[in-house]
Parts: structure tokens; C-alpha cells; sequence
């Protein structure tokens, strides 16, 4: 189990340019409801199984599978112009590059890690 802690500060979105950077178009990241018994822990590790990590951030569980966009080229979008709604939403305030707020993430990259956090965290097991 990892816990990730990190600070940054800076309050200008519009300093900070997306040029040359593609990290948030290699993965995809669900929110998950919390475990609330072995059922749902089992499909955790499930997930896990098939190359996912799981993110327990401030209570917000989020399942990260890394798999790139079709779209993306050499650390750009190939569709730019035409990308979807929720590309041209998103804040490069919110992406590992340029995060400014202050990260408390849980990081469960195995069953073992899964179980141990169930048991300590949530009296799961």
C-alpha cells in the first residue's frame, strides 16, 4: 500500500498550458462506490486482476486503468478541434502536472494491499 502525500501551490489556470503533455489522455479513472463487504471487495480485486489500481482519495474510491486514447499521437490529440465535451473540460488545475491542492491518495495496486486497507480502514474482512 502506498500513501501519497504532495503540495503545490499557485492560483493562475491560465499560466499553465496543456502543450506537449498528454498524461491524462493515457488512463481512464472511474469513481467507485466505497466496499461496504466482501462482495465488493472481491470485485476490487477483480479489477485489480485485470491491470487496474485502485485511488482512496479523502473517502472517493477511483478505479485508474492505464489505457491510452485512441486519439493520441506523439504528446498531442490528433482530434483537438473535435475532441469530446468532457476533453474540453477538463482543468489542467485537476491533472498530475499542474495540481494545486494538497493530495492525501491511498494507492492499492494488489489483493494483499486491498485487504489489509479493508480490515484497517473499513473493518472489512
Amino acid at each position: 500500500m502506498i500513501f501519497v502525500s504532495k503540495t503545490k501551490s499557485s492560483d493562475d489556470e491560465d499560466s499553465f498550458s496543456c502543450d506537449g503533455c498528454d498524461i491524462c489522455c493515457r488512463y481512464i479513472n472511474i469513481v467507485a462506490m466505497p466496499p461496504k463487504d466482501m462482495q465488493d471487495i472481491d470485485r476490487m480485486i477483480w479489477y485489480i486482476y485485470h491491470g487496474a489500481v485502485i485511488y482512496v482519495d479523502n473517502g472517493v474510491w477511483r478505479v485508474n486503468i492505464d489505457i491510452p486514447c485512441l486519439h493520441l499521437g506523439s504528446g498531442y490529440c490528433k482530434i483537438y478541434n473535435d475532441r469530446l465535451d468532457i476533453c474540453r473540460k477538463y482543468s489542467n488545475l485537476t491533472c498530475e502536472r499542474y495540481n494545486m491542492s494538497e493530495i492525501n491518495v491511498t494507492v492499492l495496486k494488489t489483493k494483499e494491499e486491498l485487504l489489509e486497507y479493508a480490515k484497517e480502514e473499513l473493518g472489512i474482512s
